[in-house]
């Protein structure tokens, strides 16, 4: 939409039968993503256990 490169992208699934999980973890996500230095691990991340680990440290640090 504004014409610059998309770096980072998400595809979030739930089943039917569970609406609110995808809204809760786009929250969690989205809260994230304000953080230039999640962003920063999130682009060098090498694999998706990389990426996993980062979104798990990230829900435990918002749980503290």
């Amino acid at each position: 939409l504004d014409g610059e490169k998309v770096h980072l992208f998400f595809l979030l699934v739930s089943p039917p039968d569970r609406p609110g999980d995808h809204l809760r973890a786009l929250e969690s996500i989205s809260r994230q993503l304000r953080d230039d230095m999640f962003c920063r691990f999130l682009k060098q991340a090498k694999a998706p256990k990389d990426i996993q680990l980062l979104l798990d440290e990230a829900d435990q640090g918002q749980s503290s």
